[in-house]
């Protein structure tokens, strides 16, 4: 299945604070079709960084982005770039 198949064909998407990596688990547990970790709208200003650094970390652990090899930055996103985000690779 495509990561566009397993969008497509979601009925539930629940977003995520990137800054609360307490809620990451329990997210994945809900029973939602689609899990993402906000980076940009959920996350006040100052928490950007702590957010990217959660982020990374959590999948540094072994989880992944459905269907993408590395997390997408909003296009036209002011606060997130993923240009220099930790996720890249060097």
């Amino acid at each position: 299945m495509t990561f566009a198949d397993h969008v497509l064909g979601a009925r539930t998407f629940l977003f995520v604070p990137g800054h609360r990596p307490d809620r990451f688990d329990k997210a994945l547990a809900s029973g939602a079709d689609v899990v993402i970790l906000d980076l940009d709208d959920a996350v006040a200003a100052q928490h950007k960084d702590e957010a990217r650094h959660h982020v990374a970390a959590w999948l540094r652990a072994g989880h992944r982005a459905v269907g993408a090899s590395t997390p997408r930055a909003r296009p036209g996103s002011r606060t997130t770039s993923s240009r220099s985000a930790p996720w890249r690779a060097p």
